[in-house]
């Protein structure tokens, strides 16, 4: 995991440095409504998928549960 971290921070990197857009005269402005609506989006698009697999998790025991569809063998918990 770690080395993806790594490898996806480098390429961001390497992208910006040789980046070749010209700069404007004029300072640029923010789209703060399409910056706060897109956020929004991707944020709410995370805690879903998070809390998804909390319960597909937590709902491992049940033999007709989305992980025994699958095929995963239920989670145990620490005791």
């Amino acid at each position: 995991m770690l080395m993806l971290i790594t490898l996806l921070n480098d390429g961001t990197l390497i992208s910006i440095g040789y980046d070749y857009v010209k700069p404007s005269k004029m300072p640029e402005r923010w789209n703060f409504v399409a910056l706060f609506c897109i956020a929004g989006v991707l944020g709410a698009v995370a805690c879903a998928s998070s809390l998804l697999l909390l319960w597909a998790a937590l709902d491992s025991n049940n033999p007709s549960g989305l992980f025994a569809g699958v095929g995963i063998p239920p989670i145990e918990y620490g005791k």
